[in-house]
């Protein structure tokens, strides 16, 4: 236990902290599996408090450059060794915080919310492609007027092309690359990408299906044959007959879209 109490001044580290991290670069993991009483006694070590007191308070530095960093200066996997770890205790421990509130506030933060932006932009085009567009204005013979059906052709290609191709890719790259690793999940004969076991993951897969079987009952491109002059209308009889079977898929798949925005409720980690 000894050996694992790091201690340190505001300039040094004692007891070899640097050589440890360097030669055993995954000693959070090992903890976690072999010795997880011994994790408090690491992490504390990780901690410099200071003597004197000033105004009622003391400085205290954190040494955490060895769990945000590795060796390669990539991001290390300490966080995820600590969250596949599952041990509230050490989930709110001081050092843990300090290290997940400032990969958060300074790194993540940014391109999470761009990336949800983006997310909610795709939302809005989905929804009123389905729900807002085609019900507008609409004549005796139930179509909207031509700038009506042209936007709702514009921003169903938008979803078919930016959101349908964008999850396409992804699932697409994780796939592959859990079978050439061989992250699977087997049940039986049938071998499942481990990637899948996220339930985000699961739910833009299904989302993804779905939209597959909206571009394929897709009313517009059913009536470009049979129009009568009127573009990209959908009231011929193929589109009609297509109708109730496409509404129920974009309603389930307006659904996964919002469940996907759960996560927005994550803004701090405090």
């Amino acid at each position: 236990v000894d050996l694992l109490t790091i201690r340190a001044d505001r300039d040094r580290y004692y007891y070899g902290m640097d050589i440890m991290f360097e030669r055993h670069s995954n000693i959070i993991n090992l903890l976690c599996l072999d010795a997880p009483a011994l994790l408090p006694v690491l992490l504390d070590g990780l901690i410099w408090r200071s003597r004197i007191a000033e105004n009622g308070q003391r400085r205290v530095n954190y040494y955490i450059k060895h769990l945000v960093v590795d060796e390669q200066g990539d991001f290390a996997k300490s966080v995820e060794w600590i969250r596949d770890h599952a041990d509230p205790k050490i989930v709110v421990h001081p050092v843990i915080s300090m290290v997940t509130d400032m990969v958060w506030s300074r790194v993540a933060l940014r391109s999470f919310m761009a990336g949800k932006a983006w997310f909610i932009f795709t939302l809005l085009v989905f929804v009123s492609s389905q729900s807002l567009l085609g019900r507008l204005q609409l004549d005796e013979t139930g179509n909207p007027p031509d700038t009506v059906r042209i936007a709702l052709f514009v921003s169903r290609c938008f979803i078919y092309l930016c959101s349908l191709g964008q999850w396409l890719m992804l699932h697409l790259k994780s796939t592959v690359r859990d079978y050439r690793q061989g992250h699977l999940i087997r049940y039986g004969r049938c071998a499942i990408p481990e990637y899948l076991m996220d339930w985000q993951s699961l739910i833009s897969f299904f989302l993804t299906v779905l939209l597959i079987m909206m571009l394929c009952m897709e009313p517009i491109l059913h009536c470009l044959n049979s129009s009568d002059g009127k573009l990209f209308t959908q009231q011929c009889a193929e589109g009609k007959s297509l109708n109730s079977v496409y509404s129920v898929v974009s309603g389930v798949a307006i659904v996964l879209y919002f469940l996907l925005l759960l996560d927005l409720s994550v803004f701090s980690t405090r």
